[in-house]
């Protein structure tokens, strides 16, 4: 995202705007941050926290992948290597059949 401002000012109200959503995390040396590098990574984390959650969680559940209860960066990369990859694939190289990841994007989206 690349925000063009007439003062560093209102560049900070607009970062602080949205850093208040938890959805910007600021690691800049050239930008005026008021917000902690502790507040940062806790944004960072929670962002992770939610993506392990309730992406990876109802794309295994749609895949019926029922090997992991909760998911971690680690679990999520197995779960990848070990079920989405082959299915994508397998999918890409024929396209026949119904599409894997279907059950997935009608509930997650």
């Amino acid at each position: 995202m690349l925000f063009v401002t007439k003062s560093s000012s209102s560049l900070n109200q607009a970062v602080k705007a949205l850093a208040s959503n938890q959805r910007l995390a600021i690691v800049s040396p050239f930008v005026k941050n008021e917000f902690s590098p502790e507040e940062q990574i806790k944004a960072l984390v929670a962002k992770r926290q939610h993506l392990l959650r309730d992406a990876v969680a109802v794309l295994a559940e749609s895949l019926d992948y029922k090997v992991f209860q909760e998911y971690t960066c680690e679990r999520a990369a197995i779960f990848f290597t070990n079920a989405v990859k082959p299915l994508w694939d397998s999918y890409a190289v024929d396209r026949v059949g119904q599409f894997p990841f279907s059950g997935f994007f009608l509930k997650y989206l």
